[in-house]
């Protein structure tokens, strides 16, 4: 097999790995807190450390996979990742748990960059639309399968603490595989240059206009069951259930642009894409909430379409643009989720969900004013 093959299996596979362990957070974050008889606030700290490291580890990316290589850097990611997952499975106490937040940030940071680059650098250039996403409808399928596994442990008495074996075993895994082969595309020395301060102001619209989608889906997903039982009466089975309508409807707006090429170039389809993106959003706050399942079959295909201009406008600072987006993607997350636990408490969750039309118009404002300003 050629290099190109197994970088993008690598990243592949990485990607549906880091969907799995991100998203079983969630279900047992109750359990952890009666486990450890911690507040709200004290078990908050799971996921806050945990993207604190990862920022870190995502800026310091670059230099990272410069130094090490792409396969080097892979394997010592999915290290971390198994250290982090047994940490979770066996600590008897929370700070022995939060030891495993620390592997687990770096690991995940390390990789998200890696991921990206590896899809880029691999693909062919007819097919790089399609290829990146492939990429993330790992993603969005290894969401789907988190709460599975979650359910198949609880439905057999096990301890929540059990879930994060799985999250061990398929990071060794990958490990052991990641041996099989030495075949794996690296950085070219063309990519060994310093950085300088200006290049920030070269690559800040592309990482705005990504963090600002990321952070526009991760608010309508996060916020949807919550928005549905609070306005429109549902039960929280129904409302879980749209959530998982939801998350289909992203999974197939990726296969579908993973399966057929479109002739459209890119800045006109993620153009296209985000401002249908905006206004479904809107009409299912106004109108119909089947709207916010039918955003996400929109919304799919704009991570990938994102990357394909990276490589278009910077092929050669791939990392560096990667790294500066996925960092930005994180503080944007953490600046939404403050914004609108302020606005939801202040004037209802129906308003605060409009921030997400607004940070789509600015990935908007930013895609145009890249295109026919800057």
């Amino acid at each position: 097999m050629a290099p190109s093959f197994y970088s993008l299996a690598f990243s592949y596979l990485s990607l549906f790995l880091y969907g799995l362990i991100d998203n079983m957070r969630g279900p047992v974050f109750p359990d952890l807190l009666k486990k450890f008889n911690l507040s709200h606030v004290e078990g908050s700290w799971f996921f806050s450390l945990t993207s604190t490291v990862f920022l870190i580890a995502a800026l310091l990316a670059p230099k990272a996979l410069l130094k090490w290589g792409y396969l080097r850097s892979y394997r010592i990611s999915l290290f971390c990742l198994i250290v982090s997952q047994l940490i979770f499975f066996s600590a008897p106490r929370f700070e022995v748990f939060m030891l495993g937040t620390i592997f687990m940030g770096w690991g995940v940071g390390i990789l998200s960059v890696l991921q990206n680059v590896l899809v880029i650098v691999a693909s062919p250039p007819a097919r790089l639309k399609q290829l990146m996403n492939g990429l993330h409808a790992n993603y969005a399928a290894a969401s789907l399968l988190a709460p599975l596994i979650v359910s198949f442990f609880y439905n057999r008495g096990f301890d929540f603490q059990w879930v994060f074996s799985v999250g061990a075993f398929v990071s060794f895994v990958l490990f052991l595989q990641s041996f099989m082969t030495n075949k794996i595309l690296e950085p070219a020395v063309t990519l060994k240059t310093s950085f300088k301060f200006l290049d920030l102001i070269k690559y800040m619209p592309l990482a705005i206009i990504l963090s600002s989608y990321v952070a526009a889906e991760v608010l309508v997903s996060s916020r949807l069951a919550f928005y549905l039982t609070d306005v429109h009466g549902f039960n929280m089975q129904k409302s879980s259930l749209w959530v998982s309508y939801f998350f289909i409807a992203l999974l197939c707006g990726r296969l579908l642009f993973t399966a057929v090429s479109v002739s459209l170039n890119t800045f006109t389809l993620l153009f296209s894409l985000l401002i249908l993106s905006l206004f479904f959003i809107v009409f299912g706050i106004q109108i119909s909430p089947v709207f916010l399942i039918l955003t996400g079959f929109l919304m799919g295909p704009i991570y990938a379409m994102t990357m394909t201009l990276v490589k278009e406008y910077f092929p050669a600072q791939i990392e560096k643009v990667t790294s500066l987006s996925i960092v930005m993607s994180g503080v944007f997350i953490i600046a939404m989720h403050t914004l609108v636990g302020i606005v939801t408490d202040t004037w209802g969750i129906s308003l605060a969900l409009f921030l997400a039309p607004g940070l789509l118009l600015l990935a908007i404002v930013m895609l145009v004013y890249k295109k026919y300003v800057y």
